[in-house]
């Protein structure tokens, strides 16, 4: 009976045992499981061209990062990234769907001229974020689509309707350089304190009305049918001006032979004649020579 009470003892110890080793185990795998998880959550990755504000579990900005490659953070830190390389804003048409490729972000902006003529412009603006500058874009703005939708899209509205309030109508299509200049230079001014860099202004289209296109479409052809009048003109008076200073050669010509016959000349010139004659008839000077003819049947 004692060997009993001992053996069943044993058998419970051992199982104790068991359970306890498989327990610690199963903790041990899991502590691995979980440090594990926690070491990669800690890792994170960065692209060239991207910069991420590492934020902390209370929303404070712990630090912000330009560096690509990997790095670590704490665990309950999140990032939040912003694309620094440059982005493009393109107003186009009904701002739907693509063009040539490319997306199309917001429909065309209808302008004013200063002379009062409304007009649809394309745009396209290339713009980037300064890197020093994410973590206060992120402090205003949290994303970078909230950036677009509150700074950038209604920036670049704004000040292509300002530009061409500078400008009349013909002037907005005859120098686009100019508008394109003013458009680049109001979105500079506006986005120097935000963070934001304008690498390009592509001016597309300006479209003004049709009636508009017509009346300086006849301009322009009034114009070079004018230029090739006043070109048509020079050429006539060219020839008129070659055609007198043929003249003239001649004319001085004539007078050089003139002035060169001299009474000795003359002379000369008549013995030579004499000499060279094949039937000559010597009248004396002051005499009426009579020729004879046949008498007539």
């Amino acid at each position: 009976m004692a060997w009993l009470i001992v053996g069943v003892i044993i058998l419970v110890a051992g199982w104790v045992a068991t359970l306890i080793t498989q327990r610690l185990a199963a903790g041990i795998v899991g502590t691995v499981i979980a440090a594990g998880l926690l070491f990669f959550s800690a890792i994170y990755t960065q692209d060239v061209g991207e910069a991420l504000v590492v934020k902390n579990a209370d929303g404070t900005i712990a630090r912000e990062d330009t560096t690509a490659g990997m790095d670590m953070k704490w665990p309950w830190q999140d990032t939040i990234s912003f694309d620094i390389k440059g982005q493009q804003a393109l107003f186009k048409g009904n701002g739907q769907g693509t063009s040539e490729g490319e997306k199309v972000d917001r429909p065309e902006v209808t302008v004013s001229t200063s002379d009062k003529v409304p007009s649809n412009v394309d745009i396209a603006v290339r713009y980037s974020i300064q890197p020093d500058k994410v973590s206060e874009i992120y402090t205003t703005y949290k994303t970078e689509e909230a950036l677009f939708q509150r700074l950038i899209s209604q920036d670049i509205t704004s000040v292509v309707k300002d530009a061409a309030g500078k400008f009349t109508v013909d002037t907005l299509i005859a120098d686009r350089t100019a508008y394109s200049k003013a458009i680049e230079d109001g979105l500079k001014a506006r986005w120097n304190s935000e963070g934001i860099i304008v690498d390009t202004v592509a001016l597309q289209t300006v479209r003004p009305p049709q009636s508009i296109l017509d009346r300086i479409n006849a301009s322009q052809a009034a114009q070079q049918a004018l230029v090739q009048t006043q070109a048509d003109t020079k050429i006539v008076e060219e020839k008129a001006k070659q055609k007198v200073l043929e003249a003239k050669g001649i004319a001085d010509a004539n007078n050089t032979l003139n002035s060169s016959l001299t009474e000795n000349v003359l002379k000369d010139k008549y013995i030579q004649a004499l000499q060279n004659a094949k039937n000559l008839v010597v009248v004396p000077e002051g005499s009426t020579p009579m020729v004879g003819t046949p008498p007539t049947p």
